[in-house]
């Protein structure tokens, strides 16, 4: 048998037992979620990760920046004189580069984590006050 029947027939076996429909697998009606819609933030997480993003990273990436800044200008003096220096400079220009925009991604994170916190929390005032105006009625579990 060459190669291309071979392969023919391998095609055509997988194309027989693919599914030409789809199918979703489905949890038994008993399972999954519960049975009240239950939407939730951490705002103590969200909190932490805003103060993370705010003060910690930043520090340790700015750190970390001037810590390679500091090596390369004495390695660039000792290799002043060959193609090694220039390649060097051109290096430390892209990595300062790659440093700011980091700081600037970090900015930008830390802006949408802010909004979202402010986000849910204004939707949280909307749905209590919502509930505040709705009228109790009467009690469904007193009969007079």
């Amino acid at each position: 048998m060459s190669f291309d029947e071979a392969w023919g027939q391998a095609r055509t076996a997988a194309t027989a037992r693919q599914s030409s429909s789809m199918q979703l697998n489905q949890l038994p009606p008993s399972g999954g979620g519960g049975d009240v819609a239950d939407l939730k933030t951490n705002s103590s997480g969200k909190a932490v990760a805003i103060r993370m993003l705010q003060d910690d990273i930043p520090r340790g990436t700015e750190k970390a920046g001037r810590h390679a800044e500091e090596n390369l200008d004495a390695t660039v003096r000792e290799f002043s004189d060959w193609a090694t220096g220039s390649g060097l400079k051109d290096a430390h220009k892209e990595w300062e580069l790659q440093v700011k925009n980091l700081m600037n991604r970090l900015k930008e994170d830390r802006e949408a984590l802010q909004g979202t916190k402010r986000d849910f929390e204004y939707l949280n005032l909307e749905i209590r006050s919502q509930i505040g105006q709705l009228d109790a009625g009467r009690d469904p579990r007193h009969n007079s």
